[in-house]
């Protein structure tokens, strides 16, 4: 009506509304979490606890990690998981000979579909020449530099392929994300015995820095990140750098149920 006389006598009511309504129940949105399963942190659980546990003690420790480039028969059978983010590793041995899954970086789910989707793949020997080109640029390259930033400028191609990663959700429906990642989306792909049989490069599209935590970090400390940045997962690793597992909100909700 354009009238803002009852304005305040409105943000007056709606706030006493909702005080009241608070001291007797959750709101009808966080009910409706805990109705759908779906994995909350409340603000409560963060508090710091005596003789408190660390990361080493809730992660999941099996956990599936990608090489740069894999084929893509162990890419589309991984999918079919419900597991959102896979962090890049490098194979490498220790002083020790021991190997150890050096942690590179992280691809998510609608990433590694968007490259299937549109089939960029790579045949064996193509692989083996970005290989070579990449160990080139190694040798040539100053201490610090990822290998996956060496190029003098971003192709279109891969300009084309960032943006259609970034709006991977808004293209698809918006309320049902699950069935847009899902096993069944990776089934609407449609590939090929052949293009199993390929090889995709993951390394020019991971995140070179996500958030990491070492395995004696406390759960609270973690908990703190999860609720503060929104995160759905972190890979926990140990001094070297190397992946011992990851921690979900999940991990954190299985925890607090048991310990609470």
């Amino acid at each position: 009506t354009g009238n803002i006389q009852y304005l305040l006598p409105l943000l007056v009511a709606v706030t006493a509304a909702k005080t009241v309504g608070n001291m007797f129940n959750d709101s009808i949105y966080h009910i409706q979490l805990h109705m759908k399963k779906i994995p909350f942190l409340e603000p409560a659980h963060g508090e710091p606890q005596e003789g408190s546990l660390d990361c080493g003690d809730i992660m999941a420790s099996e956990v599936v990690t990608f090489e740069r480039f894999e084929k893509v028969r162990l890419v589309e059978y991984a999918l079919k998981s419900t597991h959102n983010g896979f962090p890049i590793v490098k194979l490498m041995d220790d002083k020790f000979g021991v190997q150890r899954r050096h942690f590179m970086g992280m691809i998510y789910r609608s990433q590694i579909l968007t490259l299937l989707g549109r089939r960029v793949m790579y045949s064996e020997d193509e692989v083996e020449n970005l290989k070579n080109r990449l160990v080139a640029l190694q040798a040539g390259a100053e201490p610090g530099t990822s290998l996956d930033h060496q190029d003098d400028e971003v192709s279109d191609e891969q300009s084309d392929l960032d943006a259609a990663m970034r709006t991977y959700f808004h293209r698809h429906t918006f309320y049902n994300r699950t069935a847009e990642t899902g096993a069944e989306r990776v089934e609407l792909i449609g590939l090929t015995e052949d293009e199993r049989e390929m090889f995709i490069d993951l390394g020019p599209f991971m995140n070179i820095s996500p958030m990491t935590v070492q395995k004696e970090t406390s759960v609270w400390r973690a908990f703190k990140y999860f609720h503060t940045m929104g995160l759905r997962h972190i890979t926990v690793v140990d001094e070297y750098n190397s992946v011992l597992g990851m921690l979900t909100r999940k991990d954190f909700v299985k925890t607090f149920e048991k310990h609470h």
